[in-house]
């Protein structure tokens, strides 16, 4: 579409041309009528959305090479290897530069009605064709901006699924290295609230002298079952036996 163009501005050193089917569509857009609120916006809308790429492919280091407006709609084009996030948020840039000019129109419109037909024209285009355009552009198949966009969203769940497993390592890689070294071939104690499971496990109970301690427990048990009982004394809230 650049063939029949003429360049009207340029968007940091980026030609913005407008195609000679332009003006043919926005006839047919404003109703085969003189509607020059209608036609300025939407060349407004067209061209901001495509600013919106042209932001974001900037932002991620590559170089727009030129903007076009042509009777399709337009394009942006760029060069540069994004990966495919960046090639998601590019396709995105469009449709949020189109959200940001209804947060604009719309209390704009409220608080200024429209008192001519140039303004309702304007307002129209700003607010519900701009909607249109957005809606239908986020259709996910070529050449629209949806076959990119969508994308965005399972690459970002991908990535959380990344950062949390490599969150638990870096947990389980700490909880590692608080565990107080051995000295002099001693175990260190083991840590307040931990079980005796854990701390056998990690190394800073002697298992040896736990074995010993209850080998020795048991013994002394035995000794005490095995030695003779007089008879029992009831006590003083127990009743006797006769």
């Amino acid at each position: 579409m650049t063939r029949g163009a003429i360049t009207l501005a340029r968007y940091r050193g980026a030609p913005i041309r407008v195609h000679w089917s332009v003006p043919v569509v926005a006839l047919f857009a404003g109703g085969l009528r003189f509607a020059p609120g209608a036609w300025l916006g939407l060349v407004l809308v067209v061209l901001l959305h495509e600013i919106g790429h042209a932001f974001w492919a900037r932002r991620f280091q590559m170089d727009v090479t030129e903007i076009v407006i042509h009777g399709m709609g337009g394009h942006c084009a760029y060069l540069g290897t994004p990966s495919p996030k960046q090639r998601s948020i590019v396709a995105w840039g469009g449709v949020m530069a189109q959200g940001l000019v209804l947060c604009i129109a719309l209390p704009v419109a409220r608080f200024l009605p429209a008192t001519s037909e140039l303004q309702r024209d304007l307002y129209d285009m700003l607010i519900a064709t701009n909607v249109f355009i957005a809606l239908f552009n986020l259709i996910p198949i070529r050449p629209f901006d949806g076959a990119d966009a969508w994308r965005l969203f399972p690459i970002l769940l991908a990535e959380r699924s990344r950062k949390s497993v490599t969150a638990l390592r870096q947990e389980v890689m700490r909880a590692q290295r608080s565990v107080p070294p051995a000295r002099d071939g001693v175990p260190s104690k083991p840590r307040p609230g931990q079980t005796l499971g854990e701390a056998l496990s990690l190394g800073v109970v002697d298992e040896g002298a736990v074995r010993d301690t209850v080998r020795r427990a048991l013994d002394e048990a035995k000794r005490d079952s095995a030695q003779p009982r007089g008879p029992r004394k009831p006590g003083k809230d127990e009743p006797g036996r006769h």
